[in-house]
């Protein structure tokens, strides 16, 4: 368990994404979200992933042995996101995956494949697919793209305003019953923390900041 990767400032600096990224965040309303400087706490993480769940728009857990109730719009603006443009990648009927890949790798996509962002033909794109992996989804499998990820991109590209926040849950969810896979989204439980106020007088345990798994 540790905290996610971060970007390297200098090598935003000289390839010249840093202002790319501002304008591209605050078309999807992230500005607010996308720096992630909170360190994450392993016991906290545990508490909130073992006790998490979604009941229709309401979201529950535990945090210091207390009992929480979240709406989505809540949960949204507490880790950063708008309160509006929830979505739900299952229920998006504009979205083609098929279609949408092919727009961005020039490829026909093939069944039973998985998707690489090698193969995405701008450096921007290929750059952000990989951003979305290791920040929203925190998994050291940045290669490989999900349905998610795409998705996301897809907004991105449109300039359509989304909260990821959804699909940030029921990612959550499974994880605890993946094999093998690190858990490295702490700092978003610990800014779901602060957002209720729950760490001006906590004692917690932090995960130190590693310069392994800055990018």
């Amino acid at each position: 368990m540790h905290i996610p990767p971060t970007i390297d400032d200098a090598l935003l600096l000289e390839t010249g994404m840093d202002s790319e990224f501002e304008l591209i965040f605050r078309n999807v309303r992230w500005e607010d979200a996308w720096e992630i400087t909170e360190q994450g706490s392993q016991l906290l993480t545990i508490e909130f992933l073992s006790t998490l769940s979604i009941d229709n728009n309401e979201v529950k857990h535990r945090m210091f042995n207390k009992p929480f109730t979240l709406s989505l719009k809540d949960l949204s603006l507490s880790l950063g996101f708008s309160n509006r443009y929830i979505i739900n990648v299952k229920a998006l009927h504009e979205f083609n995956k098929d279609n949408f890949w092919e727009s961005i790798t020039g490829k026909k996509p093939e069944r039973k494949k998985k998707y690489t962002t090698e193969e995405v033909q701008h450096p921007t794109l290929r750059f952000m697919l990989k951003w979305l992996a290791f920040t929203f989804f925190a998994t050291e499998e940045i290669n490989t793209i999900r349905q998610d990820e795409l998705c996301l991109l897809y907004f991105m590209i449109k300039k359509r305003k989304v909260s990821p926040v959804k699909i940030m849950l029921y990612y959550w969810i499974i994880v605890p019953s993946m094999r093998k896979c690190s858990i490295s989204f702490t700092s978003w439980i610990t800014r779901t923390a602060a957002g209720l106020i729950l760490l001006q007088n906590a004692t917690l345990t932090y995960i130190p900041y590693s310069q392994n798994y800055r990018l």
